[in-house]
C-alpha cells in the first residue's frame, strides 16, 4: 500500500498517536455524541455507559506502553452550554414578555428552546402567526433532566477507567458548569454561557476563541498539578479582539407584550398618483 508495505491495515488514529510517543495525551471522546442526543432532546440517544467504558479502556491502553501522561476529560453537560434556553431567557432575547411564549406560542413554562426554536419563535413573532413551535425545536424539562443524569452516569464510567489506569482526570464538565454559573470577565467585558452571551457560537455548542482559551488554561492548571509542565497560560486578553463570538450582543428596544401582538396590524395601501 501507499502507507504500509503489503496488505497491512492502516493504523487507527489512536495507534498512530501512540506510535509517535507523545509526552502528553489528552482524550476527549464522546462530546459530539452527547450533543447530538441533546439536539434530539432524548437521553436514549446517549452512548451506553458500559460501551463508553470499554471504548476508553481500549483508547487508554496503547499510551500506557509509552512514557506519556494520559489525561481523560469528562463530558460537558449540554445544559451548561447555550444549547438550551429557558423561557424567561428566551423572552429577554426576543424582547417579549414571557406570556408571549407560553400563551402565544404554547410553550410550557419550564421547557427549553433550542437555537432553531429561537429563530422560529422570532419569525412567528415578527409575522404574527400563533404557535406552536415544532417538537424538534423545544426540549421538555424532564428530557433535560434525563440528559443531565445520563451524562453524569457516563462521567462516572470515565472516572473509573482513569482510576484503573492511573490517568489524570480533567473535569471538563465542572469547568463548563463554572462558566454557566459565573461567566467570564475579560478586560472588563462580561461573557456568559447564555445564548448570544459571548462564550458559545450560534449553534449553542461550540465555544468561541476566549472560551476555548479558558478551557485550555483550566486543562493546563490540571496538568501542572501532577506534572512538571511549565507551559504558559493562554492570554485571554489577546484573544478577545479577534473573537467574533465575544462580540455578540443581544437586541435592545421596546418590549412586545401579548396585547401588542394581538392588536391588528395597520398596513398602508400604496396609491398611484
Amino acid at each position: 500500500g501507499l502507507l504500509l508495505p503489503g496488505s497491512q491495515p492502516a493504523p487507527t488514529a489512536i495507534e498512530y498517536a501512540a506510535f509517535r510517543q507523545p509526552t502528553l495525551t489528552v482524550l476527549a471522546l464522546g462530546i459530539t455524541d452527547v450533543m447530538e442526543a441533546a439536539l434530539r432532546g432524548d437521553a436514549r440517544w446517549l452512548p451506553d455507559p458500559t460501551a463508553v467504558r470499554l471504548l476508553y479502556d481500549r483508547a487508554v491502553r496503547p499510551f500506557l506502553r509509552v512514557p506519556s501522561t494520559v489525561v481523560v476529560c469528562t463530558l460537558p453537560d449540554p445544559a451548561d452550554t447555550a444549547l438550551f434556553t429557558s423561557v424567561p431567557d428566551a423572552a429577554d432575547l426576543l424582547r417579549v414578555e414571557p406570556q408571549v411564549l407560553t400563551e402565544w406560542l404554547g410553550l410550557a413554562p419550564d421547557s427549553r428552546l433550542l437555537p432553531a426554536g429561537l429563530i422560529s419563535a422570532a419569525c412567528m413573532i415578527a409575522s404574527r402567526p400563533a404557535g406552536p413551535l415544532s417538537a424538534t425545536e423545544v426540549v421538555r424539562a424532564d428530557a433535560v433532566a434525563a440528559l443531565r443524569h445520563g451524562v453524569a452516569t457516563l462521567n462516572d464510567a470515565l472516572r473509573r477507567v482513569a482510576a484503573e489506569h492511573g490517568a489524570i482526570v480533567f473535569d471538563l464538565a465542572a469547568h463548563y458548569a463554572a462558566l454557566a454559573a459565573d461567566g467570564l470577565t475579560v478586560r472588563g467585558q462580561r461573557l456568559t454561557a447564555g445564548y448570544l452571551g459571548g462564550l458559545y457560537s450560534l449553534n449553542g455548542i461550540s465555544p468561541g476563541a476566549v472560551a476555548h482559551g479558558a478551557i485550555a488554561n483550566a486543562l493546563l492548571t490540571c496538568v501542572r498539578a501532577t506534572t512538571d509542565c511549565d507551559a504558559p497560560p493562554v492570554d485571554l486578553d489577546a484573544l478577545l479582539d479577534g473573537d467574533t463570538v465575544a462580540q455578540y450582543r443581544r437586541a435592545s428596544g421596546p418590549l412586545h407584550t401579548l396585547a401588542s401582538l394581538r392588536a391588528p396590524v395597520r398596513r398602508e395601501t400604496p396609491t398611484v398618483a
